[in-house]
């Protein structure tokens, strides 16, 4: 497409369930595009090399995230919801919190349309938190 006939392509997330997205070493509620896809890109080479025996090292993982960060925000409707759980094995309370709500991302439009959905992988998801 030129730029002449270049539409603005909206992309909305809706997170269902509380999501947990570690960035520099914090939890994020400031959630921008790229550190949506550096999470996805961590979990996808970690499930391609254990579990279909690939080697993520061919991928251009810096060009991804490159595009990644010009990916802009138009739209936030996050909001943290806590959530605790007790652990029986670990005897104690666990804080199990992340953001819920919306978010719309401009032209983010790489093949992510419809391979999100239903899809979790953020920490807890074995909780089922952080769906999408």
């Amino acid at each position: 497409m030129n730029k002449d006939t270049d539409i603005t392509k909206l992309i909305t997330l809706r997170f269902l369930t509380p999501t947990r997205i570690v960035y520099n070493g914090h939890l994020t509620l400031d959630l921008e595009f790229h550190i949506l896809v550096r999470n996805l890109l961590r979990r996808l080479s970690l499930l391609y090399y254990f579990h279909c025996n690939g080697d993520p090292s061919e991928w251009d993982f810096s060009g991804i995230i490159k595009e990644a960060e010009g990916v802009k925000v138009s739209g936030r409707g996050l909001r943290w919801h806590e959530w605790e759980r007790y652990s029986a094995r670990q005897k104690t309370r666990m804080n199990m919190g992340g953001f819920v709500g919306g978010i719309t991302f401009e032209r983010a439009v790489y093949g992510f349309n419809q391979g999100g959905r239903g899809f979790a992988c953020w920490q807890g998801d074995g909780f089922r938190a952080g769906q999408v």
